[in-house]
Protein backbone atom coordinates (compact mmCIF):
# COMPACT_ATOMS: atom_id res chain seq x y z
CA UNK A 1 0.00 0.00 0.00
CA UNK A 2 1.34 3.44 -0.92
CA UNK A 3 0.97 5.83 1.98
CA UNK A 4 -0.84 9.10 1.36
CA UNK A 5 0.73 12.35 2.56
CA UNK A 6 0.15 12.35 6.28
CA UNK A 7 -2.49 14.57 7.79
CA UNK A 8 -0.01 15.16 10.59
CA UNK A 9 2.20 17.02 8.13
CA UNK A 10 -0.32 19.85 7.99
CA UNK A 11 1.17 22.81 9.86
CA UNK A 12 -0.48 23.67 13.16
CA UNK A 13 -0.17 27.47 13.40
CA UNK A 14 -0.08 27.28 17.20
CA UNK A 15 3.17 25.28 17.27
CA UNK A 16 6.56 26.95 17.29
CA UNK A 17 9.29 26.18 14.77
CA UNK A 18 11.13 24.24 17.50
CA UNK A 19 8.06 22.12 18.25
CA UNK A 20 7.57 21.32 14.57
CA UNK A 21 11.24 20.39 14.34
CA UNK A 22 10.73 18.02 17.26
CA UNK A 23 7.87 16.35 15.39
CA UNK A 24 10.10 15.99 12.33
CA UNK A 25 12.88 14.46 14.42
CA UNK A 26 10.58 11.79 15.83
CA UNK A 27 9.02 11.16 12.42
CA UNK A 28 12.43 10.60 10.86
CA UNK A 29 13.57 8.36 13.72
CA UNK A 30 10.43 6.22 13.44
CA UNK A 31 10.74 5.91 9.68
CA UNK A 32 14.25 4.56 10.20
CA UNK A 33 13.65 2.22 13.16
CA UNK A 34 9.94 1.32 13.13
CA UNK A 35 8.97 0.34 9.59
CA UNK A 36 5.71 -1.52 9.03
CA UNK A 37 7.23 -4.98 8.86
CA UNK A 38 9.07 -4.50 12.15
CA UNK A 39 6.05 -3.05 13.95
CA UNK A 40 3.97 -5.97 12.70
CA UNK A 41 6.59 -8.41 14.00
CA UNK A 42 6.58 -6.76 17.43
CA UNK A 43 2.82 -7.22 17.61
CA UNK A 44 2.66 -10.77 16.28
CA UNK A 45 5.53 -12.00 18.45
CA UNK A 46 4.52 -10.05 21.55
CA UNK A 47 8.02 -8.59 21.56
CA UNK A 48 9.07 -5.36 23.27
CA UNK A 49 10.19 -2.73 20.69
CA UNK A 50 13.88 -2.88 21.55
CA UNK A 51 15.03 -1.35 18.28
CA UNK A 52 13.15 1.91 18.66
CA UNK A 53 13.80 2.03 22.41
CA UNK A 54 17.54 2.04 21.68
CA UNK A 55 17.08 4.68 18.99
CA UNK A 56 15.13 6.90 21.40
CA UNK A 57 17.93 6.56 23.94
CA UNK A 58 20.65 7.27 21.38
CA UNK A 59 18.80 10.39 20.20
CA UNK A 60 18.38 11.57 23.84
CA UNK A 61 14.60 11.68 23.46
CA UNK A 62 14.12 9.47 26.53
CA UNK A 63 15.28 12.43 28.57
CA UNK A 64 12.96 14.92 26.88
CA UNK A 65 10.75 15.86 29.89
CA UNK A 66 13.39 15.15 32.57
CA UNK A 67 15.54 17.86 34.22
CA UNK A 68 18.73 18.91 32.47
CA UNK A 69 20.76 18.23 35.63
CA UNK A 70 19.92 14.54 35.21
CA UNK A 71 20.76 14.21 31.50
CA UNK A 72 17.31 15.41 30.43
CA UNK A 73 16.14 18.28 28.26
CA UNK A 74 13.59 19.88 30.59
CA UNK A 75 10.84 20.01 27.95
CA UNK A 76 7.23 20.75 28.85
CA UNK A 77 4.16 18.55 28.59
CA UNK A 78 3.17 19.97 25.20
CA UNK A 79 6.47 18.85 23.67
CA UNK A 80 6.06 15.45 25.32
CA UNK A 81 2.54 15.22 23.92
CA UNK A 82 3.85 15.92 20.42
CA UNK A 83 6.40 13.12 20.76
CA UNK A 84 3.79 10.68 22.05
CA UNK A 85 1.41 11.47 19.20
CA UNK A 86 4.08 11.00 16.54
CA UNK A 87 5.46 7.82 18.10
CA UNK A 88 1.98 6.29 18.22
CA UNK A 89 1.34 7.15 14.60
CA UNK A 90 4.12 4.69 13.77
CA UNK A 91 3.92 2.32 16.73
CA UNK A 92 1.66 2.38 19.76
CA UNK A 93 4.14 0.01 21.39
CA UNK A 94 6.89 2.63 21.14
CA UNK A 95 4.59 5.32 22.51
CA UNK A 96 3.51 3.16 25.43
CA UNK A 97 7.09 2.25 26.30
CA UNK A 98 7.92 5.96 26.36
CA UNK A 99 4.83 6.78 28.42
CA UNK A 100 5.31 4.16 31.14
CA UNK A 101 9.01 4.59 31.86
CA UNK A 102 9.80 8.19 30.95
CA UNK A 103 6.57 10.04 31.62
CA UNK A 104 4.82 8.17 34.37
CA UNK A 105 7.85 6.71 36.12
CA UNK A 106 10.40 9.42 35.48
CA UNK A 107 8.20 12.45 36.07
CA UNK A 108 6.69 10.97 39.24
CA UNK A 109 10.15 10.26 40.66
CA UNK A 110 11.31 13.73 39.64
CA UNK A 111 8.46 15.39 41.50
CA UNK A 112 8.26 13.22 44.62
CA UNK A 113 11.59 11.43 44.90
CA UNK A 114 14.34 12.09 47.40
CA UNK A 115 17.56 13.65 46.07
CA UNK A 116 19.12 10.19 46.14
CA UNK A 117 16.22 8.61 44.23
CA UNK A 118 16.25 11.35 41.60
CA UNK A 119 20.01 11.12 41.16
CA UNK A 120 19.91 7.35 40.74
CA UNK A 121 16.80 6.85 38.60
CA UNK A 122 16.55 9.88 36.33
CA UNK A 123 19.89 9.69 34.49
CA UNK A 124 19.42 5.96 33.96
CA UNK A 125 15.95 6.55 32.52
CA UNK A 126 17.28 9.28 30.22
CA UNK A 127 20.03 6.97 28.96
CA UNK A 128 17.64 4.05 28.42
CA UNK A 129 19.43 1.89 30.97
CA UNK A 130 16.38 1.01 33.07
CA UNK A 131 12.65 0.58 32.52
CA UNK A 132 9.77 1.12 34.89
CA UNK A 133 6.17 0.02 35.12
CA UNK A 134 3.23 1.33 37.14
CA UNK A 135 1.48 -1.22 39.35
CA UNK A 136 -1.80 0.15 40.70
CA UNK A 137 -4.81 -1.74 39.34
CA UNK A 138 -6.07 -4.81 41.20
CA UNK A 139 -8.50 -7.57 40.19
CA UNK A 140 -11.35 -6.24 42.34
CA UNK A 141 -10.60 -2.55 42.00
CA UNK A 142 -10.39 -1.40 38.40
CA UNK A 143 -10.84 2.37 38.28
CA UNK A 144 -11.42 2.44 42.05
CA UNK A 145 -7.79 2.65 43.19
CA UNK A 146 -8.90 3.17 46.80
CA UNK A 147 -10.28 -0.38 46.88
CA UNK A 148 -6.80 -1.88 46.68
CA UNK A 149 -5.94 -4.79 48.96
CA UNK A 150 -2.19 -4.96 48.46
CA UNK A 151 -0.71 -4.29 51.90
CA UNK A 152 2.63 -2.99 53.08
CA UNK A 153 3.37 -3.74 56.74
CA UNK A 154 6.24 -2.09 58.58
CA UNK A 155 8.85 -4.52 59.87
CA UNK A 156 11.76 -2.66 61.44
CA UNK A 157 13.52 -0.66 58.76
CA UNK A 158 11.63 -2.49 56.00
CA UNK A 159 8.13 -2.94 54.61
CA UNK A 160 6.70 -6.33 53.69
CA UNK A 161 4.34 -6.31 50.69
CA UNK A 162 1.60 -8.82 49.93
CA UNK A 163 -1.07 -8.69 47.25
CA UNK A 164 -1.85 -8.90 43.57
CA UNK A 165 -1.87 -6.40 40.69
CA UNK A 166 -3.38 -6.87 37.24
CA UNK A 167 -3.26 -5.26 33.77
CA UNK A 168 0.31 -4.14 34.49
CA UNK A 169 1.91 -2.89 31.28
CA UNK A 170 5.54 -3.84 30.51
CA UNK A 171 6.14 -5.44 33.91
CA UNK A 172 7.86 -8.31 32.08
CA UNK A 173 10.69 -6.01 30.96
CA UNK A 174 10.67 -3.53 33.86
CA UNK A 175 13.51 -3.16 36.34
CA UNK A 176 11.31 -1.46 38.93
CA UNK A 177 7.60 -1.15 39.65
CA UNK A 178 6.09 2.11 40.84
CA UNK A 179 3.66 0.29 43.10
CA UNK A 180 0.78 1.48 45.25
CA UNK A 181 0.00 -0.34 48.51
CA UNK A 182 -2.03 0.34 51.63
CA UNK A 183 0.03 0.98 54.75
CA UNK A 184 -2.87 1.88 57.05
CA UNK A 185 -6.65 2.10 57.22
CA UNK A 186 -7.91 5.64 57.58
CA UNK A 187 -11.30 7.33 57.61
CA UNK A 188 -10.67 8.78 54.17
CA UNK A 189 -10.07 6.00 51.66
CA UNK A 190 -7.45 8.10 49.85
CA UNK A 191 -5.34 8.26 53.02
CA UNK A 192 -3.06 5.49 54.18
CA UNK A 193 -1.70 4.71 50.70
CA UNK A 194 2.01 4.59 49.95
CA UNK A 195 4.01 4.39 46.71
CA UNK A 196 7.04 2.08 46.57
CA UNK A 197 9.84 1.64 44.03
CA UNK A 198 10.01 -2.15 43.96
CA UNK A 199 12.74 -4.02 42.05
CA UNK A 200 11.22 -6.74 39.88
CA UNK A 201 14.05 -9.03 41.01
CA UNK A 202 12.90 -8.86 44.64
CA UNK A 203 12.33 -12.32 46.19
CA UNK A 204 8.63 -13.14 46.35
CA UNK A 205 7.67 -10.99 43.34
CA UNK A 206 6.31 -12.88 40.34
CA UNK A 207 5.21 -11.52 36.95
CA UNK A 208 2.77 -13.62 34.92
CA UNK A 209 1.82 -12.66 31.35
CA UNK A 210 -1.78 -12.13 30.25
CA UNK A 211 -3.06 -12.37 26.67
CA UNK A 212 -4.53 -8.97 25.68
CA UNK A 213 -6.45 -8.18 22.52
CA UNK A 214 -4.19 -5.22 21.76
CA UNK A 215 -0.90 -3.71 22.91
CA UNK A 216 0.67 -7.13 22.49
CA UNK A 217 4.25 -5.95 22.15
CA UNK A 218 4.27 -3.86 25.32
CA UNK A 219 3.03 -6.79 27.39
CA UNK A 220 0.17 -6.99 29.88
CA UNK A 221 0.72 -8.85 33.12
CA UNK A 222 -0.37 -9.90 36.55
CA UNK A 223 2.01 -9.24 39.43
CA UNK A 224 1.99 -11.31 42.61
CA UNK A 225 3.68 -10.19 45.83
CA UNK A 226 4.36 -12.80 48.51
CA UNK A 227 6.21 -11.31 51.48
CA UNK A 228 8.21 -9.00 49.24
CA UNK A 229 10.59 -7.03 51.44
CA UNK A 230 11.60 -3.48 50.53
CA UNK A 231 13.56 -0.95 52.53
CA UNK A 232 12.16 2.35 53.75
CA UNK A 233 14.37 4.25 51.28
CA UNK A 234 12.31 2.68 48.49
CA UNK A 235 9.24 4.68 49.54
CA UNK A 236 8.41 7.37 46.97
CA UNK A 237 7.12 10.44 48.78
CA UNK A 238 5.77 10.19 52.31
CA UNK A 239 4.34 7.08 53.92
CA UNK A 240 0.54 7.31 53.86
CA UNK A 241 0.49 10.09 51.27
CA UNK A 242 0.71 7.98 48.14
CA UNK A 243 -2.41 9.45 46.60
CA UNK A 244 -0.82 12.90 46.70
CA UNK A 245 2.21 11.45 44.94
CA UNK A 246 0.10 10.09 42.09
CA UNK A 247 -2.47 12.84 41.52
CA UNK A 248 -0.12 15.37 39.83
CA UNK A 249 0.91 12.74 37.32
CA UNK A 250 -2.57 11.40 36.63
CA UNK A 251 -3.63 14.55 34.76
CA UNK A 252 -0.50 14.32 32.62
CA UNK A 253 -1.03 10.60 32.07
CA UNK A 254 -4.55 11.22 30.77
CA UNK A 255 -3.29 13.81 28.30
CA UNK A 256 -0.52 11.48 27.12
CA UNK A 257 -2.96 8.58 26.81
CA UNK A 258 -5.03 10.85 24.59
CA UNK A 259 -1.90 11.64 22.57
CA UNK A 260 -1.09 8.03 21.76
CA UNK A 261 -4.75 7.32 20.96
CA UNK A 262 -4.73 10.31 18.64
CA UNK A 263 -1.58 9.15 16.86
CA UNK A 264 -3.07 5.70 16.40
CA UNK A 265 -6.20 7.30 14.94
CA UNK A 266 -4.21 9.41 12.49
CA UNK A 267 -2.38 6.27 11.34
CA UNK A 268 -5.69 4.53 10.72
CA UNK A 269 -7.04 7.49 8.78
CA UNK A 270 -3.85 7.82 6.72
CA UNK A 271 -4.12 4.19 5.67
CA UNK A 272 -7.84 4.45 4.97
CA UNK A 273 -7.34 7.48 2.70
CA UNK A 274 -4.54 5.74 0.81
CA UNK A 275 -6.63 2.61 0.33
CA UNK A 276 -9.72 4.51 -0.76
CA UNK A 277 -7.71 6.28 -3.45
CA UNK A 278 -6.34 3.02 -4.88
CA UNK A 279 -9.14 0.49 -4.47
CA UNK A 280 -11.47 0.52 -7.46
CA UNK A 281 -15.00 -0.81 -7.66
CA UNK A 282 -17.46 -0.35 -10.50
CA UNK A 283 -14.89 1.52 -12.55
CA UNK A 284 -13.80 4.18 -10.08
CA UNK A 285 -11.91 4.54 -6.77
CA UNK A 286 -14.11 3.81 -3.79
CA UNK A 287 -12.96 7.14 -2.38
CA UNK A 288 -15.18 8.83 -4.95
CA UNK A 289 -18.25 7.49 -3.14
CA UNK A 290 -19.89 9.98 -0.83
CA UNK A 291 -20.29 7.51 2.01
CA UNK A 292 -16.52 6.84 2.05
CA UNK A 293 -15.80 10.56 1.90
CA UNK A 294 -18.07 11.11 4.89
CA UNK A 295 -16.31 8.39 6.86
CA UNK A 296 -13.02 10.18 6.20
CA UNK A 297 -14.40 13.66 6.89
CA UNK A 298 -16.06 12.65 10.16
CA UNK A 299 -12.88 10.98 11.38
CA UNK A 300 -10.69 13.93 10.40
CA UNK A 301 -13.00 16.46 12.07
CA UNK A 302 -13.09 14.47 15.32
CA UNK A 303 -9.33 13.90 15.34
CA UNK A 304 -8.45 17.51 14.62
CA UNK A 305 -10.93 18.80 17.22
CA UNK A 306 -9.49 16.41 19.80
CA UNK A 307 -5.94 17.42 18.90
CA UNK A 308 -6.64 21.09 19.59
CA UNK A 309 -8.24 20.24 22.95
CA UNK A 310 -5.31 17.98 23.79
CA UNK A 311 -2.74 20.66 23.01
CA UNK A 312 -4.68 23.21 25.04
CA UNK A 313 -4.84 20.81 28.00
CA UNK A 314 -1.07 20.37 27.72
CA UNK A 315 -0.51 24.13 27.73
CA UNK A 316 -2.76 24.57 30.78
CA UNK A 317 -0.90 21.80 32.60
CA UNK A 318 2.44 23.42 31.80
CA UNK A 319 1.13 26.74 33.08
CA UNK A 320 -0.17 25.23 36.31
CA UNK A 321 -3.69 26.44 35.55
CA UNK A 322 -6.39 25.03 37.91
CA UNK A 323 -8.53 24.22 34.86
CA UNK A 324 -5.91 21.68 33.72
CA UNK A 325 -7.59 18.80 35.58
CA UNK A 326 -10.93 19.27 33.82
CA UNK A 327 -9.29 19.88 30.46
CA UNK A 328 -7.13 16.77 30.80
CA UNK A 329 -10.23 14.65 31.35
CA UNK A 330 -12.06 16.29 28.46
CA UNK A 331 -9.06 15.89 26.16
CA UNK A 332 -8.56 12.25 27.13
CA UNK A 333 -12.19 11.41 26.33
CA UNK A 334 -12.24 13.38 23.08
CA UNK A 335 -8.94 11.98 21.78
CA UNK A 336 -9.58 8.35 22.70
CA UNK A 337 -13.10 8.37 21.28
CA UNK A 338 -11.87 10.06 18.10
CA UNK A 339 -9.01 7.59 17.78
CA UNK A 340 -11.33 4.64 18.19
CA UNK A 341 -13.85 6.07 15.72
CA UNK A 342 -11.10 6.60 13.14
CA UNK A 343 -9.92 3.01 13.45
CA UNK A 344 -13.51 1.78 13.17
CA UNK A 345 -14.04 3.92 10.05
CA UNK A 346 -10.81 2.50 8.66
CA UNK A 347 -12.05 -1.05 9.18
CA UNK A 348 -15.24 -0.25 7.26
CA UNK A 349 -13.40 1.49 4.43
CA UNK A 350 -10.94 -1.38 3.97
CA UNK A 351 -13.70 -3.98 4.28
CA UNK A 352 -12.34 -7.51 4.09
CA UNK A 353 -8.79 -6.20 3.68
CA UNK A 354 -8.97 -4.53 7.08
CA UNK A 355 -10.14 -7.76 8.68
CA UNK A 356 -6.93 -9.55 7.70
CA UNK A 357 -4.07 -9.83 10.17
CA UNK A 358 -1.71 -9.02 7.30
CA UNK A 359 -2.78 -5.37 7.26
CA UNK A 360 -2.14 -2.79 10.04
CA UNK A 361 -5.78 -1.64 10.23
CA UNK A 362 -6.83 -4.51 12.48
CA UNK A 363 -3.98 -3.60 14.86
CA UNK A 364 -5.07 0.05 14.97
CA UNK A 365 -8.58 -1.16 15.79
CA UNK A 366 -7.42 -3.55 18.53
CA UNK A 367 -5.06 -1.05 20.14
CA UNK A 368 -7.65 1.75 20.08
CA UNK A 369 -9.89 -0.09 22.54
CA UNK A 370 -7.32 0.10 25.32
CA UNK A 371 -7.37 3.90 25.39
CA UNK A 372 -11.10 3.90 26.17
CA UNK A 373 -10.41 1.97 29.39
CA UNK A 374 -7.36 3.60 30.95
CA UNK A 375 -5.77 5.30 32.77
CA UNK A 376 -9.38 5.88 33.83
CA UNK A 377 -12.39 4.79 31.83
CA UNK A 378 -14.06 7.42 29.73
CA UNK A 379 -17.19 6.99 31.82
CA UNK A 380 -15.27 7.88 34.99
CA UNK A 381 -13.65 10.81 33.19
CA UNK A 382 -17.02 12.16 32.06
CA UNK A 383 -18.33 11.99 35.61
CA UNK A 384 -15.34 14.03 36.79
CA UNK A 385 -15.99 16.64 34.11
CA UNK A 386 -19.64 16.87 35.10
CA UNK A 387 -18.79 17.30 38.80
CA UNK A 388 -16.22 19.98 37.96
CA UNK A 389 -19.06 21.87 36.29
CA UNK A 390 -21.18 21.78 39.42
CA UNK A 391 -23.09 18.51 39.09
CA UNK A 392 -23.63 16.54 42.34
CA UNK A 393 -21.37 13.63 43.24
CA UNK A 394 -22.60 10.12 42.50
CA UNK A 395 -20.63 8.59 45.40
CA UNK A 396 -18.98 9.63 48.67
CA UNK A 397 -15.74 11.58 48.45
CA UNK A 398 -12.44 9.61 48.66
Amino acid sequence: MIAAPSILELIDPMLTAEQRALQDTVRTLCARTADRDLVRAWDEEGRFPEEIWKALADSELLGLPLPEEFDGQGAGLLETTLVMEELARHSVAAAFAFLITVCFGGLTIDRSGTPEQRAWFLPRIARGEIRLSGAFTEPGGGSDLFALRTSAVRDGADFVLNGQKTYITSAQVADHLVLLARTSREERRSDGLTVFLVPTTAPGLEVRPLRPLGLRSTGTNEVFLDDVRVSADQVLGEVGNGWRVLVPMLNKERILAGAWALGNGWAALDDAIAYAGQREAFGRPIGANQVIQHYVADAAIALESARQLLYEASRLQDAGDPAAARFSMMAKVAATEAGFAASHAGMRILGGQGYLMETPMQRYFRDAHVALLGPSTNEVSKSFVARSLGMPRDRPAG
